[in-house]
């Protein structure tokens, strides 16, 4: 079915994993998280193979904006700079978890055609995907 990018829909398959699974020896605590998009592949720039960093939150502990969610959309891409924050913090691990994943579709959206299908394929999925 073709979805209003003209493109054959795909289900967004976006997850998350804490970051101390991933990175074990490295003193992550129990409230961070990183999201990937195994869909997607930038061979030129990322030559190893596996499921790709998109972004990360994590839970603010002390300071003035303590029990905030830090979240950050860490994709770079070839092209003209990208303008919107990519980065920022949100009342909820969820809504954090949004918002890396609103940046990065728009980011891509923004890229060359063989990115931009990866874009115009989330937008019906995010909100039901993103859930962690």
């Amino acid at each position: 079915m073709a979805d209003g990018c003209g493109l054959r829909h795909r289900l967004m398959s976006i997850y998350w994993k804490r970051t101390a699974d991933v990175y074990p020896d490295a003193g992550y605590g129990p409230n961070t998280f990183m999201a990937f998009d195994p869909q997607v592949r930038f061979p030129r720039f990322h030559m190893g193979t596996g499921d790709k960093t998109i972004g990360n939150v994590h839970l603010i502990q002390g300071g003035p904006q303590d029990g905030r969610w830090h979240w950050s959309m860490t994709v770079s891409l070839p092209g003209p700079r990208y303008g919107p924050p990519t980065n920022g913090t949100k009342p909820t691990r969820g809504a954090a978890g949004r918002r890396v994943v609103e940046v990065y579709r728009h980011h891509l959206s923004t890229r060359p055609e063989q990115y931009a299908i990866w874009s115009c394929n989330m937008v019906r999925n995010t909100k039901s995907r993103v859930g962690f």
